[in-house]
């Protein structure tokens, strides 16, 4: 049974926290570009909001000691299925709130 343990792994891969950030950059500007609200939010392109948005990431880089890749996968595949119509801030995906979410 030790050879499924390698084959699991590359059949579902990990979800690391950094994957997890780039893609949440990634689903947020294409939210921002894909509604037209890059220039409304003081952005140039889709790759200046996804600078912005990784010079925060490095600002607390122990922010998220609880992290949780099924929420973040939620979490990412949320927000690209978010539609423009739609208020971001009642419909943002409930999964975000988990990825770094504390057991209690």
């Amino acid at each position: 049974m030790r050879w499924l343990t390698p084959a699991v792994l590359l059949v579902c891969g990990c979800y690391t926290q950094d994957k997890y950030t780039a893609d949440l950059a990634q689903a947020n500007c294409d939210w921002y570009d894909r509604c037209e609200l890059l220039g409304t939010l003081g952005f140039d392109s889709v790759d200046d909001c996804l600078g912005e948005y990784a010079a925060w990431s490095t600002e607390d880089e122990d922010a998220c000691q609880d992290y949780d890749a099924n929420a973040a996968k939620e979490c990412v595949a949320g927000l690209q299925e978010l539609g423009c119509g739609e208020d971001r801030a009642e419909n943002y995906p409930a999964a975000c709130a988990d990825v770094c979410a504390q057991a209690e």
